[in-house]
């Protein structure tokens, strides 16, 4: 995980996510609100605008956390959603229960390409939904020789430490399909 925004080295980050990503689910979506999506998601001149909307409640649900991007045309401002996130402490949810309700917002969310993540522990799976390629189902990230690629499929979830380099990955994708 390229965490240097934020800490001063990796080895730092690494102690901090292991302890965090062992507790409550408030501990788990904090070290993700904070640390990871902020690294890639702040705020930089001249790049986009992102928000990060915290505990967004959805139709009858709460996303976790909310990632959307700022967009100026012709003196309206928008805020297209980029990136749902849902997170579990370790213990409290299996894959199926996380990816059930990221799919149920992705559903529900009348975008037609939207990103999710979802996360138990320090532990995380990166999903697209894009009605234009794969309707009504939700495809997994992986990567595949170095290059991230939406797949059918449910597949072994990620680590956020820095011997993972799947999530830097997966984020980057997000971000430049975005855009």
């Amino acid at each position: 995980m390229s965490a240097e925004y934020i800490y001063p080295s990796k080895v730092q980050f690494e102690k901090v996510a292991v302890a965090v990503a062992g507790g409550e689910e408030s501990d788990v979506n904090g070290l993700w609100c904070s640390d990871i999506l902020q690294t890639y998601f702040a705020y930089k001149p001249r790049e986009p605008t992102y928000t990060m909307k915290p505990e967004v409640h959805f139709r009858g649900g709460r996303i976790d956390i909310l990632v959307t991007r700022q967009v100026i045309e012709e003196n309206l401002v928008n805020w297209p959603w980029v990136l749902i996130y849902e997170g579990k402490k370790t213990g409290g949810a299996t894959w199926d229960d996380v990816r059930g309700q990221v799919v149920n917002y992705f559903r529900n969310s009348d975008c037609n390409k939207l990103y999710g993540v979802g996360c138990i522990g320090r532990k995380c799976k990166f999903w697209e939904w894009d009605e234009g390629i794969h309707p009504d189902s939700e495809w997994q990230l992986q990567r595949v020789k170095g290059q991230v690629k939406p797949k059918s499929g449910q597949f072994d979830p990620s680590d956020i430490s820095s011997q993972d380099l799947d999530v830097e990955a997966y984020i980057k994708f997000v971000k430049g399909e975005m855009v």
